[in-house]
């Protein structure tokens, strides 16, 4: 299955979706999440130095529904969203922007899909996780509404 449309947002760049099972083309992106995750962490490096694309996709690719949302300039991918819906309930899983790319207004856009796709799928409540150590993320996320429901905590042991 292609690619779909979304929206074309400037000359060079368009939002598609991509078909869960092209789920490997975000890839190379996701990497670059990890990376920033580990990077940013005071207290999970460990977590994020021994997680994988591999491990992350098989769970995604269990949940009812799944929608992957990305910028594309020209043929390179550029940014993605991944939202998700089981029993009623939906996540935004993962956002990421290329830095050369940030405050153009992409990952608005990339949510702003999501959010439609998961409004369409009536999901009664939406829930989005911010790693520990990226924090100066959760103002984006109040943009759209979300508030702060728990503050967990976690041991993680080896």
């Amino acid at each position: 299955m292609a690619a779909r449309l979304i929206v074309s947002v400037m000359n060079k760049m368009e939002i598609i979706e991509i078909p869960k099972e092209s789920i490997h083309e975000i890839e190379p992106l996701w990497r670059e999440l990890n990376s920033h995750h580990h990077e940013k962490s005071n207290n999970f490096k460990g977590h994020f130095s021994s997680f994988t694309f591999t491990e992350r996709s098989k769970k995604l690719l269990a949940m009812d529904n799944l929608a992957i949302f990305a910028v594309k300039e020209n043929s390179e991918l550029v940014g993605y969203c991944i939202a998700s819906s089981n029993n009623g309930a939906g996540e935004i899983d993962s956002l990421y922007i290329k830095p050369q790319f940030r405050g153009a207004s992409l990952g608005m856009l990339l949510t702003e899909s999501a959010m439609a796709w998961l409004s369409g799928l009536n999901c009664s409540q939406i829930s989005v996780y911010v790693a520990e150590g990226n924090e100066d993320a959760i103002p984006f996320y109040e943009k759209f509404d979300f508030k702060t429901r728990f503050h967990v905590l976690q041991i993680i042991n080896s």
